[in-house]
């Protein structure tokens, strides 16, 4: 299958989400309601410190290959998370089993007025919040050609990405006009185990880059593609 970010490269490492048939659904890892990120753009990732003194990992999702959120959200349902990690960044400064991943998007936090006929929220939460749920049937009023194109039925929208076709309900009753596009970057995805993975056909790694990950204490894998 196809990532909606496209193929993996060769020689490059990518940070990926543990997975297990004994796991939690992609619902529990949501951040609900999403939490505003002033950092500006992610091109690389980011460290930040908790008040406990556990780092965590910041990472920036695109809305070039990932118009809206459940686009993302939706692929790691099925695929799990990769993300690119440059060769050379520091390992040690991750501690396994307590660092996390976050990963922040442009369009996680709404800036309009919209009204939904019925409401689900994901993290099952009853009190009122900017749910992270309505970012589904409010991408649903977007078609992005290739990216994330959208089919009107009869009761919900289809929507087809590169990697997934997902379906969004019709519960749309109400938006401010011409404020569609105005959206916050926040973080909505928090992965709290992950491992790296290295693509070689020839299934070699640097051994350098082998010792500097083993030593942090995380699991590294070397796949073909």
């Amino acid at each position: 299958m196809k990532r909606g970010c496209g193929e993996r490269v060769q020689g490059g490492l990518y940070l990926c989400s543990d997975s297990s048939p004994f796991g939690r659904p992609i619902e529990y890892f949501l951040v609900d309601p999403p939490v505003r990120w002033d950092g500006g753009q992610l091109r690389s990732p980011m460290i930040v410190e908790d008040v406990t003194g556990i780092n965590h990992l910041i990472m920036g999702v695109g809305k070039t290959y990932y118009p809206f959120v459940p686009d993302f959200v939706e692929e790691a349902r099925i695929m799990g998370v990769s993300k690119r990690i440059p060769i050379n960044f520091d390992f040690s400064q991750l501690t396994p089993n307590k660092s996390k991943l976050l990963l922040v998007h442009p369009r996680a936090i709404p800036n309009f007025n919209y009204t939904l006929s019925a409401h689900k929220c994901p993290k099952h939460k009853k009190e009122p919040h900017k749910c992270i749920g309505d970012l589904w049937p409010l991408s649903g009023l977007h078609h992005v050609k290739e990216k994330h194109e959208v089919t009107f039925e009869q009761d919900h929208v289809t929507v087809k990405t590169p990697s997934v076709t997902y379906e969004v309900p019709l519960s749309i009753v109400k938006v401010e006009k011409n404020t569609l596009n105005k959206y916050s970057s926040g973080i909505f995805l928090k992965i709290h185990s992950f491992h790296f993975e290295y693509v070689n056909r020839q299934r070699k790694v640097p051994q350098e880059l082998k010792k500097k990950i083993r030593k942090a204490g995380f699991k590294l894998e070397v796949l073909p593609e």
